[in-house]
């Protein structure tokens, strides 16, 4: 089960995945390790959860929640991966350059 649920804050996001799979704010919380009021807090936006806690529950329940924190996460790892990739290509050419 995948939902995309981007445009909502991350407590909308929570609140509207736990309707859907019909749980109790305890049971979904338990789920994850932590309390119903805990899971309360998040959908009524008194708390934010933790990247940790957003983790948990994109993996236990196969969702993917997005943050401003995640995309900025994920934007970072895009950087990371091309500058790899820039680096195994100047090397390759490095490689090709000793050969000739």
């Amino acid at each position: 089960m995948w939902y995309s649920l981007f445009q909502m804050e991350i407590g909308n996001q929570i609140k509207k995945l736990r309707n859907r799979l019909n749980m109790s704010q305890e049971s979904f919380g338990a789920r994850v390790g932590v309390s119903g009021k805990t899971i309360s807090a998040y959908e009524t936006s008194k708390i934010k959860p933790t990247l940790e806690i957003i983790e948990k529950i994109s993996v236990e329940f196969n969702v993917f929640l997005i943050t401003k924190k995640t995309l900025q996460h994920k934007k970072l790892e895009e950087k990371i991966q091309n500058l790899q990739n820039a680096i195994q290509e100047i090397q390759n050419l490095f490689k090709e350059s000793l050969l000739y």
